[in-house]
């Protein structure tokens, strides 16, 4: 062979090898980053699972925050029941000692009062 042809035989040789290398390299970053994008897929389907399951967390909270409110609900509609029967009784007692009183002849309401209160000042209530 030609010195001429054994020169571009070498040239052709060593751009090849600069092809192939560069070529090598270039795959080497791609599964670099193939690499890098596959970490970062698992964090977020990781980061993922655990934000669905706080959610699912959430909902079992409110639904049990909304089963106490009910129940809250349930108490404060049972203790006004208690306080308007409570309510309508305390006022028939009122009613009937009244009538109680306007039954009687005047100076003897007034000697039951003074009982009563000697009663109450003998216990020293707070009603004195």
């Amino acid at each position: 062979m030609s010195e001429k042809v054994e020169r571009l035989r070498r040239e052709v040789r060593a751009d090849l090898q600069l092809l192939w290398g560069g070529q090598a390299d270039g795959n080497k970053r791609i599964d670099q980053m193939a690499t890098r994008i596959e970490r970062n897929s698992d964090r977020i389907e990781e980061q993922g699972q655990k934000i669905a399951e706080q959610g699912r967390e959430i909902a079992q909270s409110m639904r049990e925050t909304a089963k106490l409110g009910r129940e809250v609900v349930a108490l404060g509609d049972q203790m006004v029941g208690r306080l308007k029967q409570f309510d309508t009784r305390f006022g028939s007692f009122l009613d009937a000692i009244v009538e109680d009183m306007e039954n009687q002849a005047p100076l003897s309401r007034v000697e039951t009062l003074e009982e009563r209160v000697t009663k109450l000042e003998k216990r020293q209530g707070p009603a004195a």
